[in-house]
């Protein structure tokens, strides 16, 4: 379903970036994806089960409901540049002129965890947060935003950011309209 979801999502961007460029038109699109056709893969979602966590922390402290954890769905969908490629080639506006795939080892169990963890965990809590803020207020309301994303987050990132070894893809695609 998420896949075909993902699908119609992007063959209409595809076709409304159509409408606006020039003719001639070029566009570079870089997408979070994962490095396998193997769906099974959690190469690029291990941050999705990290805030997971973080909100069954929040059930023990009795600050969210475990039956509205359970009914949370987070809408994400990380596709392989097969899938990505097929579906340019269906939607035909565009025809592919390069495509890449970056694999982002984010860490390999440092034996010396940097000092300026801090620093690093907000940047990237803040980026999951402009992400996933309107959803998780829309389904639990603003009072869990401040606990998870200033407490919550930060002692489990502490716990495995650097300990854990994981790692992504982010699919760089050139394209040309036809």
């Amino acid at each position: 379903m998420y896949l075909e979801q993902f699908q119609r999502d992007f063959s209409s961007f595809l076709k409304f970036r159509n409408e606006e460029l020039h003719s001639e038109g070029h566009m570079v699109l870089i997408i979070p994806g994962r490095l396998s056709a193997d769906l099974s893969t959690e190469e690029s979602a291990v941050w999705i089960s990290w805030y997971e966590e973080g909100l069954q922390d929040l059930v023990s402290e009795g600050i969210v409901k475990a039956s509205d954890v359970d009914s949370f769905n987070i809408p994400l969908y990380f596709p392989s540049m097969a899938e990505v490629k097929s579906i340019i080639n269906m939607e035909g506006s565009f025809e592919v002129i390069k495509v890449d795939v970056y694999e982002i080892l984010y860490s390999d169990g440092l034996d010396a965890i940097p000092a300026d963890t801090d620093k690093i965990w907000e940047k990237i809590i803040n980026i999951g947060r402009a992400v996933l803020e309107p959803l998780l207020i829309s389904h639990f309301g603003n009072s869990i935003i401040e606990p998870l994303f200033s407490s919550t987050l930060p002692k489990i990132y502490a716990k495995k950011f650097f300990k854990e070894k994981y790692k992504s893809a982010n699919l760089a695609i050139s394209l040309k309209m036809k």
